[in-house]
């Protein structure tokens, strides 16, 4: 046995064994797994599952928040949607935190779910990435530098650019499906809360976690990295009218790309404030 412990540790399986094992257990795990399973298989009926698809620190742990306030069997990792992790998606009904720019083949593994795209002010985010990340390097906390998650200029010029490209993407999959998405600044909208349970076809009012007034949220004095991120952005050509877009930024279109899509809530839904 100890030498079956000691291949998965250096396989980096170790973790999933345990997860895997813990899930076997839980009678409520168990029956989400065979509800997923004949729905996946099946393709009869909607698989009842909600995936927040936004990148973190866009109000994730809000989100998730809210899925437990509205009873779902919840998780807010960033494993979820990692290639290996399949049991993790069968096992829960929410999710949220992860990286999913797999969420495509979410969709057709679940047939009926709901996405979420949670999007944040572009200086704000990048700003709270990278209190994040010093954090955890002064806590010694190990971290994984993928998808821009460093304190370099090279890594946060990764994070805008990524941030474009998966928003984007995720607007462009869903354009011929609004009843399956909904797009929501968590940190911004007053009413994000409810907007989330009434997507998901609750009447419930759901506690609001955090609100960020847009005084706070806009006062270039509680941007802690202002001066690192304004030099990666204007290195980038990125003019400071997009600083505070919570979609994407226009600036960073190819040549010749046309504007599909609004670059912030405020013009897909008015003001949010």
């Amino acid at each position: 046995m100890n030498s079956i412990v000691q291949n998965l540790k250096r396989t980096g399986r170790y973790q999933r064994f345990r997860f895997a094992r813990s899930i076997l257990k839980d009678p409520e795990a168990r029956r989400e797994i065979r509800r997923s399973l004949r729905i996946s298989l099946t393709g009869k009926g909607p698989s009842g599952k909600v995936f927040a698809i936004g990148l973190c620190k866009s109000g994730t742990s809000s989100i998730h928040s809210v899925f437990t306030q509205l009873g779902y069997r919840a998780v807010h990792s960033n494993s979820w949607c990692r290639p290996g992790h399949a049991l993790e998606q069968f096992s829960y009904q929410a999710f949220s935190d992860g990286t999913a720019l797999n969420f495509p083949a979410l969709d057709r593994r679940f047939p009926g779910s709901k996405f979420i795209l949670n999007v944040r002010d572009l200086l704000p985010w990048l700003d709270s990435r990278l209190c994040h990340i010093h954090t955890q390097i002064a806590t010694n906390e190990p971290y994984n530098p993928i998808y821009g998650w460093d304190i370099t200029d090279e890594a946060i010029a990764q994070s805008v650019k990524l941030r474009n490209s998966h928003n984007l993407a995720v607007l462009e999959y869903f354009a011929a499906r609004p009843d399956d998405l909904l797009v929501v600044n968590f940190i911004r909208s007053s009413d994000a809360a409810t907007r989330i349970a009434r997507f998901l076809g609750h009447q419930t009012e759901p506690d609001k976690p955090h609100v960020h007034p847009i005084q706070s949220r806009r006062d270039p004095s509680k941007i802690r990295h202002l001066e690192q991120i304004s030099s990666v952005l204007e290195n980038l050509n990125i003019p400071e009218s997009d600083w505070y877009n919570d979609i994407y930024c226009p600036s960073l279109l190819d040549d010749g790309d046309s504007v599909k899509f609004p670059s912030d809530t405020r013009r897909l839904f008015g003001s949010e404030e």
